[in-house]
């Protein structure tokens, strides 16, 4: 790429809002930026931009001012903001992972909060909710400036490049853990099982314990509802029963000697079950203590406890997430549930 047009294409992204909305039909700004300065799309397809937007693309690329496509997208002059109703939020992380700019806080299975002050409105978070508890709203009816317009472009664009950052970091390290295992595996001697091996009959065991169960119970039910209704004999049913009882018993011991050896191999080469459940529990905690921290500052109307509120609690969902992703990894790699 030349000099020239990566000028161009840094002066065309400099323009543009940084909602990185992808109305345009791109992957965000900077992606459509180069769109427009290698020619393969025009420059009315920002939304966001409006009419101010569309025309200082137009002097940069030396082309008449064309209307804007409003195809893709309605103008807001105002500042819009997501807002998720926390009592409907089922803590699915879905509006997490689309968001571009890190606004929302949260973690699987706990609520979720968007940092309204970081929010650009991009409206990417709302088709993914499984359960459509967010709405997009005006937080003040009055036009934004063009000095406010300009400081919250720099403040999203540095939010979308710390998060692409912190992917592209976090998909370094899976791929440094992918590596070291498949290394490991490349020298496990010929004689030792397979850790797959491991995890199959783990999971058989499981398998014919839970059929056992769920027979004896069933057995035991009919037998309850024989005697209920037709008293009589059934010796026979109840030899079957208890030999049932022994069979899942028996089952249950091998599933917890093959678990029990799994944690024992889990511990001896890395952080073991109890360590790694401790630190997801204590991260959970550290988050929810946190959210409450936030929520009580929110109500005070404390800006000073918000902010620091919210950027804390972006380091506590962050450690959060990856405890908990350990966890998962290490018992997945052991062939254990998270029930176990």
């Amino acid at each position: 790429m030349s000099s020239g047009n990566k000028q161009l294409i840094s002066l065309l992204n400099d323009t543009l809002p940084q909602t990185q909305c992808e109305q345009c039909g791109f992957k965000g700004c900077l992606p459509y930026a180069k769109a427009m300065a290698s020619g393969e799309a025009l420059y009315n397809r920002c939304p966001p931009g409006g009419e101010d937007t569309l025309a200082k693309l137009a002097r940069i690329l030396g082309q008449p001012v064309i209307p804007l496509d409003t195809s893709r997208g309605t103008h807001y002059p105002q500042a819009r903001v997501a807002i998720i109703r926390e009592d409907e939020c089922i803590g699915c992380t879905k509006c997490i992972q689309a968001c571009p700019v890190d606004a929302i806080l949260g973690a699987a299975k706990l609520m979720h909060t968007v940092i309204t002050d970081e929010c650009s409105g991009c409206e990417l978070c709302v088709a993914p909710c499984p359960v459509d508890c967010i709405d997009i709203v005006e937080i003040n009816p009055v036009p934004l400036t063009l000095e406010q317009r300009e400081q919250r472009a720099h403040q999203y664009r540095h939010r979308y490049d710390n998060r692409n950052a912190r992917l592209a970091r976090m998909e370094a390290e899976k791929e440094a853990k992918r590596q070291a295992r498949r290394e490991r595996l490349a020298t496990q001697p010929q004689n030792t099982t397979p850790q797959t091996d491991k995890e199959q009959a783990l999971k058989q065991a499981k398998t014919r314990y839970n059929m056992l169960h769920s027979q004896h119970k069933q057995a035991s039910a009919a037998l309850a509802r024989a005697h209920k209704h037709q008293p009589g004999d059934y010796s026979a049913q109840e030899t079957l029963i208890a030999q049932l009882a022994a069979e899942s018993e028996e089952a249950r011991a091998q599933v917890a000697a093959l678990m029990e050896a799994a944690k024992a191999n889990m511990a001896a080469t890395g952080p073991s079950l109890g360590e790694l459940k401790k630190a997801a529990a204590n991260a959970a905690i550290a988050l929810a203590n946190g959210q409450t921290a936030y929520q009580t500052a929110v109500a005070n109307n404390d800006a000073s406890a918000i902010r620091q509120w919210q950027l804390e609690l972006t380091k506590l969902a962050t450690a959060h997430a990856q405890a908990q992703r350990n966890l998962e990894q290490a018992m997945q790699t052991h062939g254990l549930s998270l029930d176990s």
